[in-house]
C-alpha cells in the first residue's frame, strides 16, 4: 500500500481505538509499527506531517515519536494555549509544503469530545486546534490527531472559504484538483456541494476516500453526506451548529483516490 495513504489512514485508526485517558499509545495490535527512520528517506516517505496529541493538559511537549512525523526533519511541538485550545508546530514544514496544503484533525478516544482546525492549511509551520465537549459545546481538553499534506497526484482537497457563497472558486493556496478545476456550491443553510472537475473518471473501480472538517474557533462541525459522479466528482457536505441545526460554516474537504 502507498505509504502516504497508510499515514492518512493512521488518523482513522487512532480515532477508532478504544483507550482510557491513561494510555501511552494506540493499541499496538492495531496500529502500524513502522521504522520511522527508514521511512524518513525522501525516496520512500510520502507523508508530510502528522501527530498524535496524547497529553490534553500538558503545557508544552513533543508528541510520541512512533505516531508523529515531520517531513522537514524538524521538531514537532504541541502547546496548550488554554482549555481545549492548542497549537501544533511542525518546524520547517511550511517551506517543504510550498504554497499549497491542507490540514485535517480528528478527536481521539472514548470521551464525548471533538476537535477541529482553526486554519485551513499549515500557516508558518503551525496548526491551531480547538476541541469541544460535544454535549455542552464548551471548550474541552481532549486527545486528537492532526494530519498535514501538500498536493499529490492521488489527492484532491478544497477550502470552502465563503459560508454563504454559492458557485465560487475556492482559494488556491488550500485547494487542489489534479484533474481540473474546483467550484463550491451552496443549496441551503449548511448544505454544500464541492465539484472536482474530471476527478470522478479516476474512481470507476474504487470509490476512494473522503473527509470533511469544519474550520474556525466555534463549536460547529461538518460531515460528508456523499460523493458521486463521473467524469466530474461532486462531494456533498452538511454542516451543523453545536445544537445540531444546519449552519453555514467554512470547511475543508479531502479526497484520496486509488
Amino acid at each position: 500500500m502507498n505509504v502516504r495513504i497508510t499515514a492518512t489512514l493512521l488518523l482513522v485508526v487512532l480515532a477508532g481505538c478504544s483507550e482510557d485517558r491513561t494510555v501511552t499509545g494506540p493499541d499496538p495490535e492495531v496500529a502500524p509499527r513502522a521504522n520511522l527512520d527508514a521511512l524518513a528517506a525522501p525516496t520512500t516517505q510520502y507523508a508530510d506531517g502528522y501527530a498524535w496529541a496524547s497529553n490534553p493538559t500538558g503545557a508544552s511537549y513533543t508528541p510520541v515519536a512512533a505516531y508523529s512525523f515531520n517531513r522537514s526533519g524538524g521538531a514537532i511541538t504541541i502547546t496548550r494555549q488554554g482549555i481545549g485550545t492548542y497549537t501544533v508546530r511542525f518546524a520547517g514544514l511550511s517551506v517543504v509544503l510550498g504554497t499549497k496544503s491542507t490540514v485535517h484533525v480528528t478527536g481521539y478516544g472514548t470521551t464525548n469530545t471533538y476537535c477541529k482546525s482553526a486554519n485551513q492549511k499549515l500557516l508558518s509551520d503551525v496548526v491551531h486546534i480547538k476541541c469541544f465537549d460535544a454535549a455542552s459545546g464548551r471548550p474541552s481538553d481532549a486527545f486528537y490527531a492532526v494530519h498535514v499534506t501538500k498536493r499529490y497526484g492521488d489527492l484532491a482537497f478544497a477550502y470552502a472559504s465563503l459560508p454563504t457563497g454559492n458557485d465560487y472558486v475556492p482559494p488556491g493556496s488550500a485547494s487542489y484538483n489534479p484533474a481540473g478545476a474546483i467550484r463550491v456550491f451552496r443549496s441551503g443553510v449548511g448544505a454544500y456541494r464541492v465539484k472536482f472537475t474530471g476527478l470522478g473518471s479516476r474512481l470507476s473501480v474504487n470509490g476512494g476516500h473522503a473527509q470533511a472538517m469544519a474550520l474556525g474557533t466555534g463549536a460547529q462541525h461538518c460531515k460528508i453526506l456523499r460523493w458521486t459522479g463521473t467524469p466530474d466528482l461532486d462531494v456533498y457536505v452538511s454542516c451543523f451548529s453545536r445544537f445540531g441545526e444546519p449552519k453555514d460554516v467554512k470547511f475543508n474537504v479531502l479526497l484520496v483516490t486509488p
